[in-house]
């Protein structure tokens, strides 16, 4: 096999493309590829996807491909322009790399794989290239996933702050609590900031959250109540929040008394801090009985450890109107307890009440927030802080946004991928022959035989039908005569006959087969 055949063959290149010779650096270890095409080829218009006639060539452009063995490979071409009636003078889109990218489709996919498994320095020595470009190509991953984000309702929300600086500086996430991601990442935890989360959302998926989960935080409360229609009702402040604040008021009660205490000397609650902020169910047989015993003697501290875990007991009932009744007992018991930290944070609940209680209509809590909290703090950690908010974005989308991040690849004989292809067409950029067949869009990604001609719960309908498993495109045979399926094929697609191939709205078939069913359908 000829060299120029062989990276033809790694390339993915078909006609009209093809490699006109290949060059061979062994000092510098690098391969140079330089692609050309057929000189009477039109191209489609990266516009409306028209074949246009050839208007020139830009200037020679090089993309870094994978490896070949220990040699980096460069991808020379010069891309075609074209004339389009509509449109003018525009670039033609080639089929190995994403428009204003430097690097190959498949170097890509590669690379965001190690930026996954590492940090970005550390993807830079692995892939030989530059902190600025590894973290373009993050930026790039980031933005074409929230470009092909679907629009599938949202159950349950949850707004959290996180500090991702000194000197008290915050952002806020929103995440989706039921499939545990992050939405969108803005700066600060301000009214603003908590209302530009919410319009990143679509006006009609924002409708249709049920709840939000939250802290007590009364920017995110007012927003949500002015933002979302009836908000205020879907609010439930988070139970793990309202826990903490008792903790403070309990420590703060044990200081005091300490303090108090040292001066009789008397050291019962030195070093004991963290012995009271446990729950009673991690509690030894040993500290359980000090605190048996510490109650029985009249400490506050231990009166300001009972309260605090029986509020937990609140969560734990079966109803609203039972919850209603358990919280009147408690309440009376702490604003009567003469511990003023204590009266604070019940009068605080009380307050609140209502959107504390709605958890018994939702049954959330903020938890998948704090736990991708803590997958951030891990990544500030590996990073050693951002410099700025829009890198700190950036590396939490891509590693807690659950986006497909990969770019599509137009490979002959690899399966084509269904997340760039039907989000584009879902976005109404559709590239040249490939667009959302409506069977297909109504399926979407998911584990169904819907590339087209197969709406919900219908049979196959085409000899040849695609079917679509984890994402991957596949034929898979049919037991229905020819004839109907052909038929109902047709009347179902919008086909368009061309000269080499059919193009179904979503699938561009080159099957002979095919093209026969049809027409006789």
């Amino acid at each position: 096999m000829k060299d120029t055949e062989l990276y033809a063959h790694l390339l993915g290149l078909t006609s009209p493309w093809h490699v006109g010779h290949v060059d061979l650096d062994v000092k510098a270890q690098r391969v140079s590829v330089y692609a050309e095409h057929r000189r009477d080829t039109n191209f489609n218009c990266p516009e409306c996807g028209l074949a246009c006639p050839l208007h020139d060539h830009d200037e020679e452009r090089s993309w870094r491909h994978l490896d070949s063995c220990q040699f980096e490979t460069h991808l020379h071409a010069r891309i075609p322009r074209v004339r389009c009636d509509e449109h003018g003078v525009r670039q033609a889109r080639v089929p190995w790399a994403e428009p204003k990218s430097r690097f190959t489709v498949m170097f890509e996919r590669f690379a965001i794989d190690v930026l996954r498994e590492t940090d970005v320095l550390g993807a830079t020595r692995i892939l030989r290239i530059s902190w600025d470009q590894a973290h373009h190509l993050m930026q790039r991953a980031v933005a074409r996933g929230l470009a092909r984000r679907e629009q599938a309702p949202i159950k349950y929300v949850g707004i959290d702050e996180k500090a991702i600086a000194k000197r008290h500086r915050y952002a806020t996430l929103l995440n989706d609590l039921e499939h545990g991601v992050v939405l969108e990442v803005v700066d600060g935890r301000t009214k603003e900031s908590a209302k530009a989360c919410l319009n990143s959302i679509p006006r009609e998926q924002l409708e249709r959250v049920e709840a939000f989960a939250m802290d007590m935080w009364p920017a995110y409360f007012h927003t949500v109540s002015r933002v979302v229609t009836d908000g205020a009702r879907k609010v439930v402040f988070d139970r793990f929040h309202i826990v903490g604040h008792m903790n403070k008021a309990l420590d703060i009660v044990r200081r005091r008394e300490n303090r108090a205490l040292l001066t009789d000397g008397d050291t019962r609650l030195v070093g004991t801090k963290y012995d009271f902020l446990r729950g009673a169910d991690r509690l030894d047989d040993n500290l359980r009985q000090r605190l048996v015993s510490m109650r029985d003697a009249g400490l506050k501290t231990a009166r300001a450890w009972s309260m605090k875990e029986l509020i937990r007991g609140l969560w734990d009932c079966k109803s609203e109107r039972r919850a209603r009744e358990w919280w009147s007992t408690w309440y009376f018991w702490a604003t009567h307890s003469r511990l003023p930290p204590v009266i604070k944070v019940a009068k605080m609940i009380q307050r609140h009440l209502p959107n504390v209680l709605s958890y018994f209509t939702h049954r959330i809590t903020n938890a998948a927030s704090e736990a991708i909290n803590a997958v951030v703090r891990g990544l500030q950690k590996r990073a050693f802080g951002f410099r700025s908010l829009s890198n700190f974005r950036v590396a939490v989308l891509f590693r807690c946004g659950g986006l497909a991040l990969y770019p599509a690849t137009r490979f002959p004989d690899e399966p084509r991928r269904i997340s760039s292809f039907f989000d584009r067409g879902q976005r109404g950029v559709v590239p040249p022959r490939i667009g959302c067949c409506p069977a297909a869009k109504r399926q979407g990604g998911g584990n169904a035989r819907a590339a087209f001609g197969r709406a919900a719960g219908s049979p196959l309908l085409c000899s040849s039908a695609i079917s679509v498993n984890g994402g991957a495109w596949s034929r898979v045979p049919t037991k229905k005569p020819r004839e109907q399926r052909s038929a109902s094929l047709a009347s179902q697609c919008e086909v368009r006959f061309g000269a080499d191939d059919i193009e179904c709205r979503g699938v561009v078939f080159d099957d002979v087969d095919v093209a026969n069913q049809l027409e006789r359908g």
